[in-house]
């Protein structure tokens, strides 16, 4: 009996601690493989720069084709194969969501060093809004709704002093940012996630 009672505990535990393994394989592959410095996002690191929707994580390196691919739809129709310059990007957000409902827009980028069809860009902004995106998280489990105080536990505090938005920045030669804006309560109205590079 006490050796059930100590499997059923180990199991317990197992499925306890399961979602802080999947967490961290969200940091996997930088030079900091949690994605962290001391307890904050490295704003350094690209891994952080990500959202998740239903499910769906979407990177600096997802491409056009591969939202497509996970069942998402555009509120506008593409020609996907339209070329996109070398190191350049589309001006205007693509609406992409799924049942008729937008989940979060993004502006594609050719980070590549020739010209390639928009299916194979990736996000250069990626925007998420309360007022129309569902089910979505970002780096450390922030969502649409999320405090201030949140926020500053997963980036610290910003260098704002602003009561409407909240900037975070990467410092080194590859630019990248994290834009939050608040509502009147203090709360996440919405997410911008930039990389220039």
């Amino acid at each position: 009996m006490k050796k059930i009672g100590s499997l059923i505990i180990a199991i317990l535990l197992t499925l306890a601690l399961a979602p802080l393994v999947a967490c961290s394989e969200l940091g996997s592959g930088g030079s900091n493989s949690s994605g962290l410095i001391n307890g904050l996002v490295d704003l350094e690191n690209e891994v952080n720069y990500f959202i998740i929707v239903d499910g769906h994580k979407i990177t600096l390196k997802t491409t056009i084709q591969d939202i497509l691919n996970d069942g998402y739809t555009t509120r506008d129709s593409l020609d996907l194969n339209k070329g996109v310059e070398a190191k350049s990007f589309l001006f205007g957000p693509i609406y992409f969501g799924k049942d008729g409902e937008t989940c979060f827009s993004m502006t594609a980028f050719n980070r590549a060093d020739k010209t390639i069809p928009l299916s194979q860009c990736t996000f250069r902004d990626i925007i998420i809004d309360a007022e129309w995106s569902t089910n979505v998280s970002i780096v450390g489990g922030l969502t649409l709704g999320s405090s201030r105080e949140d926020v500053y536990k997963v980036f610290g505090k910003d260098s704002s002093d602003s009561e409407e938005v909240l900037y975070y920045s990467s410092k080194g030669d590859v630019k990248r940012t994290f834009i939050f804006h608040l509502d009147d309560s203090g709360c996440v109205s919405s997410v911008r996630i930039t990389s220039f590079q």
